[in-house]
C-alpha cells in the first residue's frame, strides 16, 4: 500500500463498518486494539498494510493489487481525459474493478458514465484523490471553475467553457474554450480539440456571428471527420442551419431541414418554421404532426410540445398577434425554456417574443429582453 492508499483504507474501514452497524471492537478484535482502530478511522493514524488488509477482509472487502487491472484503470482514465467517451465507457464495462483498492475508481467512473451524483463515500475521500480522480470528481460536483484554477487541463477547460456557453456567458466561454483547444493540441487530444472548436462555434451561433461560427465549425468538422465523430458533424450541420433560420436565411435553412433522413422533433420543428416563413401552411402542419411522434432527445417532452403548439397556433390563426392566448402560450413556453434549457434554446425564440411585445406596445418588456440578449440589438434596431 502507498501512503495515500493507507489513508483511503482507513476511510473505507469506517465506511464498511458503519454500513454493517459493527462496533469498533467487533471489527478489530484479535487484530489490533480498539483505540488504534479509532485513530485509524479518525485519520490520526495510518494503518499498517497488514492490519488494514486483515480488518477489511473481516468486513468482506478484499484489498489486492493486480497489474492487469491497474493497466485497465490507467487506460480508462487516459481515454476519459482524452474526451473519447464512447471508447472509455466500453473499456469500463469490460474492466473488473473488484476489491477495496479499486473502490474509489469504481464509484467515480460509474457515476461519471451514468451521469449521476457521486457516492457520498467519495466526498470523504476527496483529500486523498489522485489528480486524475480529482479531475473527474470536481467536474461531477460542478466545480469545473475551481478545477481550472487549481489544475487546468484540456478536459477541465472544455467542460468549464461548455458550462459558460450554456449559461449565455459567450465571450468568457470563448476565452476558456480557446485555452482548452490549445491545451488539447499540446496534450495531443484530438477529441477535445474537436469539442472545444465545436463549442466555440456554438457560442458564435448563439450570438449570431455567422462568419465566425462557420470558421470554427469548419475546423471542428475537419477534426470530427478525422476521428470519425459522426455525431459532432451532425450537430454542426444542425446548428449552422438553425442559425441561418434565425438570421432569416430561410432557403439555406430549408435546404438542410428538408433533406431526407433528417429527423428528430427539433429538426422537424425548424422545418415547420421554414415552411411557415415560405408561406407553405399545409407542409408546415405536416412537419408539426411528424415532430410530435419523434424523439425529443434531452429536451423535456412537454417543452417540445409547447414549442410545436406555438407554431401551430400561428399557422391556424393568421391574426395571432391580436390573440391573448397566443401571448400566454409564447411567454409561458419562453419562460420554461429559459429556466430549464441552455441559453441558445431561448435565444432562438427571441424574434417571436419581441414581435409579440412590439405588436402589443410592451416596449419596456422588449427593452429588457434585448438587454438580456444583446446579440439581437443590432438585428432589431428598428
Amino acid at each position: 500500500m502507498t501512503e495515500r492508499e493507507r489513508v483511503l483504507a482507513g476511510i473505507l474501514i469506517k465506511h464498511e463498518r458503519l454500513k454493517r452497524n459493527w462496533s469498533l471492537q467487533g471489527a478489530c478484535e484479535g487484530i489490533c486494539s480498539v483505540s488504534y482502530l479509532s485513530k485509524i478511522e479518525q485519520g490520526k493514524a495510518k494503518p499498517a498494510p497488514e492490519i488494514a488488509e486483515l480488518i477489511l477482509k473481516r468486513l468482506g472487502v478484499e484489498w489486492h493489487e493486480d497489474e492487469k487491472t491497474d493497466g485497465a484503470v490507467d487506460g480508462i482514465y487516459e481515454t476519459v481525459l482524452s474526451g473519447d467517451e464512447k471508447r472509455a465507457e466500453e473499456l469500463f464495462k469490460t474492466a473488473r474493478l473488484e476489491g477495496g483498492r479499486y473502490l474509489v475508481d469504481r464509484l467515480l467512473l460509474s457515476s461519471w458514465f451514468l451521469q449521476s451524483e457521486p457516492d457520498d463515500f467519495l466526498r470523504q475521500c476527496e483529500g486523498q484523490l489522485s489528480p486524475r480522480q480529482l479531475t473527474l470528481y470536481f467536474i461531477q460536483t460542478n466545480r469545473a471553475e475551481e478545477l481550472v484554477r487549481r489544475e487546468p487541463s484540456a478536459l477541465a477547460l472544455t467542460v468549464y467553457g461548455g458550462k459558460l456557453c450554456s449559461e449565455g456567458e459567450y465571450m468568457r466561454a470563448v476565452e476558456a474554450l480557446s485555452r482548452a483547444y490549445d491545451y488539447a493540441a499540446t496534450e495531443g487530444r484530438a477529441y477535445l480539440m474537436c469539442a472545444a472548436k465545436l463549442l466555440i462555434g456554438n457560442c458564435y451561433s448563439n450570438t449570431m456571428d455567422y462568419e465566425r461560427m462557420t470558421e470554427h465549425y469548419a475546423v471542428a468538422r475537419r477534426l470530427a471527420d478525422a476521428i470519425g465523430d459522426a455525431d459532432s458533424i451532425a450537430t454542426i450541420d444542425y446548428n449552422i442551419a438553425a442559425t441561418a433560420l434565425e438570421l432569416s436565411r430561410v432557403d439555406e435553412a430549408y435546404s438542410y431541414f428538408s433533406k431526407e433522413g433528417i429527423g428528430g422533433s427539433m429538426s422537424l420543428h425548424k422545418l415547420a418554421i421554414c415552411h411557415e416563413l415560405r408561406g407553405e401552411t399545409r407542409q408546415a402542419l405536416n412537419a408539426l404532426d411528424r415532430a410530435k411522434a419523434e424523439d425529443a432527445g434531452d429536451i423535456p417532452k412537454h417543452i417540445v410540445e409547447k414549442m410545436l403548439n406555438i407554431v401551430r397556433f400561428r399557422l391556424e390563426n393568421p391574426d395571432y398577434l391580436n390573440k391573448s392566448e397566443y401571448g400566454r402560450l409564447l411567454l409561458d413556453c419562453f419562460s420554461e425554456i429559459r429556466g430549464n434549457l441552455p441559453s441558445g434554446y431561448a435565444s432562438f425564440h427571441i424574434p417571436w417574443v419581441l414581435e409579440w411585445h412590439r405588436a402589443n406596445r410592451q416596449y419596456k418588456q422588449a427593452y429588457e429582453l434585448l438587454r438580456d440578449f444583446p446579440e439581437y440589438t443590432n438585428l432589431n434596431a428598428d
